[in-house]
Formats: structure tokens, sequence, C-alpha cells
């Protein structure tokens, strides 16, 4: 726990340095992994007062688009990077945004969205949209039934 906590905040500093921009409302993490794959960068977004899925995917994009540019302008000796994008909203961490970029292709197309893949549930997962349900009462009690055989008993006597 400790040497994970040192080694993030290992890298928090050396992102400084780098002229990452770190916000109160966004963290970044190293995840460690093999020297063959790509390094993982994962960046977290606190979205609890984002009103809109739009605007969610708007910040979502931009920060990733200056992660990317910063470390690639900032170090020379960038290998390629593997960006994950997570979402913290009314308590759930999602991710939403995955990319695998190298500098050439960045260098060619700088948008985050030509290499971005986005997970299709988030939206309704994060509570953008609610899932399909009954209509509400009040269209139910409007409609008028249908009454295909009618029959009226005399009165008893």
């Amino acid at each position: 726990m400790m040497l994970k906590l040192l080694s993030g905040l290992c890298l928090t500093g050396l992102l400084v340095l780098l002229g990452c921009r770190i916000s109160g409302a966004t963290t970044v993490a190293q995840v460690p992994t093999n020297q063959a794959a790509s390094p993982s960068l994962t960046v977290t977004i606190s979205a609890d007062q984002v009103r809109t899925y739009g605007r969610l995917i708007e910040q979502v994009v931009g920060t990733a688009n200056d992660t990317i540019s910063n470390i690639f302008a900032t170090n020379p000796d960038a290998t390629p990077i593997k960006l994950t994008v997570l979402v913290h909203r009314n308590g759930q961490v999602l991710p939403v945004l995955v990319a695998d970029i190298s500098r050439d292709q960045w260098q060619q197309q700088p948008d985050i969205q030509n290499w971005a893949h986005y997970s299709p549930s988030v939206r309704m997962l994060l509570g953008y949209t609610q899932p399909n349900s009954t209509p509400p009462r009040s269209q139910v009690a409007r409609r008028r039934p249908i009454i295909e055989n009618a029959a009226f008993i005399d009165e008893l006597d």
C-alpha cells in the first residue's frame, strides 16, 4: 500500500515537471505494465456537477487531448501510450474512453477522437438516460378501453 502511494506521488511529481495540468477534479495515475507493452496512463474526471452527457464527453475528450499533447510535447522519448479516462459520478467510477496511440499517429491526427474507443453503456450507467420504462399512469388512464361485447343484465325484481 505504501509503495503504491509513493509511486503515485512520484508520478504526480513527474507529470507536474513535464507540464501536465492536474486540478482538483482530475487525477492522473500511471499503471505499471510490462516493458514490452505500451505504458498505461489513467485519468479520472469528477463529473458530479456535469448535467449532460454531451458536456461530459467534451470534458473527457478535452482532458485526453491535453494529456496526450503534454506528454508527447514534453517528453521526446515517450513511447506509444495507452490512455484510459475514468469518470467519477454519483459514487461510480467507470471507464469512458480508452485509446492506444503512438507519437506518429498523434502527429498525423492530433485528436483523441480519431483513436478512442468509447464504452457504449456509460451514458445509462452514469445516470444520463433512464432505461426504457412503462408509460406514466396518467397516459395509461387516458386510454379508452375497447369493449368488443357488451351485455346488459336486466334488473331483478
